[in-house]
């Protein structure tokens, strides 16, 4: 036997509104998570391409992108590295990849295993990383790299 009295109705549709608010929660916070991890391919495939023009544009005119040696790139000196021919890409694989999102950061951490020539040497990199995005008037921004080589 249905119950469908007035207030069964309103009940049912209390419990459909909650529903509905945790699917739009679910998806707010989904959505930035996807947004930066399009960009993180976008943005590997812009080093491996050597990419220069979306580089700029995805890159923060105040980032620090810290090497795994410790050495610290400003935006303006590692656009010109890559340019330059100072650093070639030839391969990017990333694991255990998880993005989380607090309101207008996200934070990047993973895995990365690259084949880099580097001043005319081959290096196999082999690292851990934190990278940090920042949502701005432009869109997300990459504002921070920093990686640590895995010891073995």
């Amino acid at each position: 036997m249905k119950n469908n009295t007035p207030d069964s109705i309103a009940k049912l549709g209390t419990q459909a509104g909650r529903v509905a608010m945790k699917s739009a929660e679910i998806l707010a916070i989904a959505q930035p998570v996807q947004e930066v991890e399009q960009l993180e391919e976008r943005r590997y495939q812009a080093m491996l391409a050597k990419d220069i023009t979306l580089l700029e544009h995805l890159l923060s005119e105040d980032l620090s992108y810290v090497h795994s040696t410790g050495f610290v790139d400003s935006k303006a000196s590692y656009i010109a590295f890559v340019r330059s021919g100072g650093v070639q890409y030839q391969q990017i694989e990333r694991e255990n990849l998880v993005v989380r999102t607090y309101s207008d950061t996200a934070v990047v951490t993973g895995r990365i295993l690259m084949t880099v020539v580097i001043k005319g040497e081959v290096r196999f990199i082999d690292n851990v990383f934190v990278n940090i995005w920042e949502k701005r008037n432009q869109g997300w921004q990459f504002v921070h790299w920093q990686s640590t080589p895995i010891s073995r």
